[in-house]
């Protein structure tokens, strides 16, 4: 059985309170998989700042977080 993807444990991903323009979906993997820091460092700083932000505010309160928990507060904590 293949691994749900970020997309599928939270509908929202992809539009509404995540955008489509995030990291992990644009380039086709989940989030806690990511490598946000080789990520964010192709990023302008301003792009940096928000994702950042983002980050810090959304994903405790994601669906994801109730799956794996340990993976996003490791995404947290590099922010």
């Amino acid at each position: 059985m293949a691994e749900q993807g970020c997309w599928d444990i939270n509908p929202g991903c992809g539009s509404g309170a995540c955008p489509d323009h995030c990291p992990a979906i644009t380039r086709k993997t989940v989030c806690w998989k990511l490598d946000w820091a080789s990520a964010m460092d192709e990023m302008s700083l301003a792009d940096r700042e928000h994702w950042s932000d983002f980050i810090k505010r959304r994903c405790i309160v994601c669906p994801i977080y109730l799956e794996r928990p340990d993976e996003v507060e490791s995404i947290i904590d590099s922010m």
